[in-house]
């Protein structure tokens, strides 16, 4: 895979094509080796089963360097860092939890000022069962 990319030598400008790294994957690795993703899972199992600890220490170091060319290639920007964290399995997650590690409550602000006289009186309306409802949470 290249690149085009203008190029200027003592006053000449050009065109040049420049080598772009590609990321490996099993994917590429099976097409390469004339087989399918199907049978390399499949051979892994097979072997497991029989205790061939040779073929599995190939296989796996063989997988490490795909995953290792794919992360130092995010890390070094030649690769999109974000497709390259999916492919690998890899994510920050966020938690968001409310007080004591409980639900987050939304809160809507409304602008009574906005509000006609009938949506005011709904909104009244409602406030008052939420609060008698409440009121019996709190009895029970």
């Amino acid at each position: 895979m290249y690149e085009e990319q203008l190029v200027f030598h003592k006053g000449q400008k050009g065109r040049e094509k420049i080598p772009r790294p590609r990321p490996f994957t099993l994917e590429g690795f099976c097409t390469f080796l004339g087989m399918t993703k199907h049978w390399w899972y499949y051979t892994r199992r097979v072997k497991k089963e029989r205790g061939e600890e040779g073929y599995l220490a190939v296989m796996d170091m063989v997988e490490q360097i795909l995953y290792q060319q794919r992360f130092e290639g995010a890390v070094l920007g030649f690769f999109n860092p974000g497709l390259v964290a999916r492919s690998l399995g890899l994510r920050e997650v966020h938690e968001l939890t409310g007080p004591q590690g409980g639900p987050l409550k939304a809160e809507r602000v409304i602008d009574p000022s906005r509000l006609t006289v009938e949506q005011l009186h709904q909104l009244v309306q409602a406030i008052e069962q939420i609060e008698q409802a409440d009121g019996k949470d709190k009895q029970e």
